[in-house]
């Protein structure tokens, strides 16, 4: 299908009469891509000792420390809520030729997500396809389902520049929990962004960042510790999949993840826009389990003052 068709069908679909629970929400203010640190937020995993999700926890069970000093929770939504998603995907020449085993995976992983997550779809290659066209997220599983349809022409590969696009996209959704699914070799070869650009951004960003690395063992470029550094920066896991059967299983865990996460936030106690690093580490009461795994991001980059910013 090319992009000239596709875009018809959307539009069409687009005029069709909604019912009252389709229609679209009113998405939230314009987002700047960089934490607020007025409110640092958290997606956070609890898992037990055999690595399943803990679940139906309060807010009363966390606890958080900001480099070394207690903070109270202000933000609290349970597990099982609904989303903002974006799944970045890689159709470049070293990933092309995978696209039919990616595109059922995917679909599987919109289908089996909470009824209300919003999603956006983004392909690359040296250059950046935002799917659908002039809609910036849906939950409509057959404008998704047409947009894993379409790929691009194979070509190089501009990693960071789609993971920052994404990035700022997913600034953008409505739902304080939110995620990327990037699927790629790790390589790149035509970005004006570096990787630290790209690290920099997913640390000021309240976004996790999942991982699935598809590597061909004679393809040159691909980088393992990219995806992996992305993945663990943010909260995220990074899955290798060694055959096309192991996709799917990939995918399904990113869901069970996604759904399982709390979200908390809190104002620091020392509001700071020093650009700097800043430790976090989350402890979580667990009743009836005697330790538990919590899986957050290590930390985040405040956002950096013009008056900080300037050498005196």
């Amino acid at each position: 299908m090319n992009r000239v068709a596709f875009g018809l069908i959307v539009l069409i679909l687009l005029l069709l009469p909604l019912h009252a629970d389709q229609r679209p929400q009113p998405y939230s203010q314009p987002y700047s891509l960089s934490v607020n640190v007025d409110l640092v937020v958290l997606n956070v995993r609890v898992l037990d000792k055999d690595g399943k999700s803990v679940t139906g926890l309060s807010k009363e069970a966390f606890h958080v420390e900001e480099d070394g000093k207690p903070q109270s929770v202000s933000l609290f939504v349970g597990e099982d809520s609904p989303a903002t998603i974006g799944l970045v995907l890689d159709s470049s020449a070293s990933i092309n030729s995978k696209h039919s085993e990616i595109r059922n995976a995917a679909l599987r992983f919109v289908q089996s997500s909470h009824p209300q997550d919003e999603v956006f779809i983004l392909q690359f290659n040296e250059t950046l396809y935002w799917m659908p066209e002039d809609l910036p997220f849906t939950g409509d599983i057959n404008l998704l389902e047409m947009a894993l349809d379409w790929t691009p022409t194979a070509g190089r590969t501009a990693l960071y520049e789609a993971i920052s696009g994404a990035l700022a996209q997913a600034g953008r959704g409505r739902w304080e929990k939110r995620a990327l699914i990037v699927l790629s070799d790790g390589g790149d070869n035509a970005s004006r962004k570096t990787l630290a650009d790209v690290l920099r951004l997913a640390q000021e960003s309240n976004v996790t960042i999942y991982t699935i690395g598809l590597f061909d063992p004679l393809a040159v470029g691909s980088s393992p510790s990219v995806l992996h550094k992305l993945a663990s920066l943010t909260g995220g896991d990074m899955y290798s999949p060694q055959t096309a059967e192991d996709l799917a299983p990939a995918w399904g865990k990113i869901a069970d993840g996604i759904r399982t996460q709390y979200t908390i936030g809190y104002r620091p106690i020392q509001t700071s826009f020093d650009g700097k690093f800043h430790n976090i580490r989350v402890r979580v009461d667990a009743p009836g389990h005697a330790r538990v795994t919590v899986h957050t991001r290590p930390g985040y980059r405040a956002r950096q003052s013009p008056a900080s910013a300037v050498e005196p």
